[in-house]
């Protein structure tokens, strides 16, 4: 994907050297959480640990970029996200910054190694509590027994969504100052007529927390997957329940979950913009334009959702659709590609709102889209053999 981003770059006349570094800045942040990926795999004994651990160093860089933006610039280079964007593509070419990310990859790898040699075969460093003796009784059907699988998940998702929302909002009343007269900066966020600023630079924030909660709901739908390839399955379908109501239970905590994540973005927007500066009324404004954003959260879902159905060996590949979907979002504006290729993306017939008013129609056939996929996935399902292997 890195390499792709920097060749479209190119074949677009922009400047070679600058492409090739934001290629190479992204490349490098994706190698420092890879190996912060390595680590907790060796720190936590199951999978679901590890990645909360992960998401949970995730957020941390995230939050010190964020509070270095609106504060200590300083601050910032003790977040790797800050070391991608002190690349400076186009402008400074940092070349350094980017060795500062191997550096670091290195070191982590290297750390890695040495907690595998000192940890237990199959076990983590952190020990596992064992469970208690009897089961409770909110597992003893399916929406119970779902909601303990993603409800930690689901609550990190929140909270890093919530949090990062917040201190980005915490610069919205200052954007003008922030941006200036960034002519590249303005074209990026030139969607609308008339719109303000402030407006324009909400509506993008939103976008971008609307990939952040379609995340959320395609690796909880890819939970499906990993129970059935588990063996889990096979014992639960054991009991006198239907395969749908198992897996429409998932589903159910993949799209409200989705909302919510969506809903703590909105809530930490708005909650950081009304203060000193901003009015009382940006919290109510902001968190209402978050829902314009859900379906096109929901068809992703869909699509997972149908995969699973469908063809669950390659429903992993799902999240190639993922990649394409944040491509277009962040370089639409930047690339002029043809419209049948940006009309791909779901995300592309969102208005962007609040600066734009919000398009009911579309939003409406979006939704309608998401119910058809989740239809096909949950038929596709009731059809098919379990497990495929």
């Amino acid at each position: 994907m890195n390499q792709g981003v920097a060749t479209a770059l190119i074949i677009e006349g922009l400047d070679t050297g600058g492409s090739l570094i934001l290629g190479a800045a992204f490349a490098s942040l994706g190698m420092v959480f890879a190996a912060v990926g390595l680590l907790t795999s060796q720190i936590a004994h199951h999978a679901r640990s590890a990645k909360g651990f992960g998401l949970a160093a995730l957020g941390a860089a995230f939050a010190v970029r964020a509070v270095g933006d609106a504060g200590n610039a300083s601050l910032s280079m003790f977040s790797p996200i800050g070391w991608m964007h002190a690349t400076q593509p186009f402008a400074g070419n940092h070349w350094w910054s980017i060795a500062l990310s191997l550096l670091s990859t290195v070191l982590i790898v290297g750390f890695t190694v040495g907690l595998e040699a000192r940890r237990d075969l199959g076990a983590g460093l952190v020990p596992t509590r064992p469970g208690p003796a009897a089961a409770p009784a909110s597992l003893r059907s399916f929406l119970g027994l779902s909601w303990s699988l993603h409800r930690g998940p689901l609550a990190a998702w929140s909270i890093g969504a919530f949090a990062y929302a917040a201190a980005m909002g915490s610069v919205l009343n200052s954007v003008e100052d922030i941006i200036g007269d960034n002519e590249e900066m303005l074209k990026y966020l030139a969607q609308a007529e008339g719109a303000s600023l402030n407006d324009l630079f909400l509506a993008t924030l939103l976008s971008y927390f609307a990939l952040l909660a379609t995340g959320y709901g395609m690796s909880a739908v890819l939970k499906l997957r990993s129970e059935e390839t588990l063996g889990r399955l096979e014992l639960l379908l054991s009991c006198p329940k239907s395969r749908r109501s198992w897996m429409l239970s998932h589903l159910l905590f993949a799209l409200v979950g989705s909302l919510v994540v969506m809903v703590a973005a909105g809530v930490g927007l708005g909650l950081t913009y009304s203060l000193p500066g901003g009015g009382s009324e940006q919290l109510p404004r902001t968190l209402l334009a978050s829902f314009a954003y859900f379906p096109s959260v929901a068809v992703l879902v869909g699509v997972t959702a149908a995969l699973f159905g469908l063809a669950p060996r390659v429903g992993q590949g799902v999240w190639v659709v993922m990649i394409y979907t944040v491509f277009i979002a962040i370089f639409s504006q930047v690339i002029n590609l043809p419209s049948w290729i940006r009309d791909l993306s779901p995300l592309h017939h969102v208005a962007a709102v609040p600066a734009e008013a919000t398009n009911y129609r579309g939003l409406g056939i979006l939704l309608a889209i998401s119910i058809g996929l989740l239809a096909v996935g949950l038929a596709g399902f009731d059809r098919r053999d379990s497990p495929i292997s």
